[in-house]
C-alpha cells in the first residue's frame, strides 16, 4: 500500500469513527465556538474582543476569530442561523451539534487534502 492509500484509509477510518461519535457527547467547548461565531457573525470588528453578552468571550488571536467569522459564514449560507444568535444562556439543538460536528469533520479533510496534494508527496 503506498503512502496515499494509506493516507486515505486512515482517513476514512477516522472520518467514519468521528461520523458514529456525533450524538455521543457534548463539551462546553461547543457553546465556546458557538458563540464566537455569533460574535463574529453578529457584531463589528471592533466589538469582537468587547462583546459580553456570554461568558465565553472571545479570547483567541485575530486569525482564529477570521476562521470563526469563515465558520459562521457557511452556517449561515447552509440555514444554520440558529447558531449565530448571541445568547447569554447557552443554546442547544441537534441541528447545532449536526453543524458542529461536520464542520470539524470538513476542516480534517480541507487539512489533510492541503497536506497531502500530490506536490507535498513528490518533494
Amino acid at each position: 500500500m503506498g503512502e496515499v492509500q494509506l493516507v486515505l484509509a486512515v482517513t476514512a477510518i477516522l472520518i467514519s469513527f468521528k461520523c458514529l461519535l456525533i450524538p455521543a457527547y457534548v463539551s462546553t467547548d461547543f457553546e465556546v465556538h458557538r458563540n464566537w461565531m455569533a460574535v463574529t457573525w453578529q457584531r463589528p470588528l471592533c466589538e469582537w474582543y468587547t462583546e459580553a453578552t456570554s461568558e465565553w468571550t472571545l479570547d483567541y488571536p485575530p486569525f482564529f476569530a477570521y476562521f470563526e467569522l469563515g465558520l459562521a459564514s457557511v452556517a449561515h449560507f447552509f440555514g444554520f442561523d440558529e447558531c449565530l444568535v448571541i445568547s447569554k444562556t447557552p443554546r442547544f439543538s441537534r441541528r447545532i451539534l449536526i453543524f458542529q460536528r461536520f464542520s470539524v469533520i470538513f476542516c480534517d479533510i480541507l487539512l489533510l487534502s492541503a497536506l497531502y496534494t500530490p506536490s507535498a508527496l513528490h518533494v
